[in-house]
């Protein structure tokens, strides 16, 4: 079975998709030097999609068993599966307390007018406070990099997920090289 965006992206079959998409991961991240953790989770195009609560009780245990100080998550713009991803590390975050959480709209899908001040409105009235952050360095923390490498690392690893870029016009990514904002987010007391 192929869904149809496995089909745009060229692929026959999901298992070869995951496949294919894994390596992608892998390319992507290493020019990031960053590291995967992977969890048991499919994209909700292949149907089974699970509960927001089954993915933070999953989530909490994998940043509890990691040295991980930091998470960068996703807003949750635009397509379900950040949404989904969204609503449970709002669960996770205040069993976490030590953890410095941040979140950063979605390329393509923060162009929406208006969804980004949505999504803050709705951290606001979950009870958390988002602060930007200035976009200096790569990401937002600890383990930095200047601006010029950055844009080089994230162009070599948006240019790392082929099958995504196929799939799309060039219209279609072009937002994906321009500059994220982020957010610190804490817990309103």
């Amino acid at each position: 079975m192929s869904t149809h965006w496995d089909t745009r992206c060229g692929f026959d079959s999901a298992y070869e998709a995951l496949r294919a998409r894994t390596i992608e991961d892998d390319r992507a991240l290493a020019i990031l030097e960053a590291k995967a953790a992977r969890l048991p989770f499919s994209d909700s195009q292949y149907n089974d999609t699970p509960a927001a609560a089954d993915i933070a009780d999953v989530l909490e245990k994998a940043v509890r068993a990691s040295n991980a100080s930091e998470l960068l998550i996703p807003l949750g713009l635009g397509h379900s599966d950040h949404e989904l991803v969204f609503d449970a590390c709002c669960k996770v975050m205040p069993r976490l307390p030590g953890m410095k959480w941040f979140a950063y709209e979605e390329a393509i899908y923060r162009r929406e007018p208006g969804v980004v001040q949505k999504r803050l409105g709705d951290l606001e009235q979950r009870g958390y406070i988002a602060t930007p952050v200035p976009v200096l360095e790569r990401g937002v923390g600890e383990g930095s990099v200047r601006r010029g490498r950055y844009a080089a690392m994230k162009s070599e690893a948006v240019h790392a997920y082929k099958s995504h870029l196929k799939a799309s016009d060039e219209s279609g990514y072009d937002d994906v090289f321009a500059p994220e904002h982020y957010w610190s987010l804490a817990i309103r007391h």
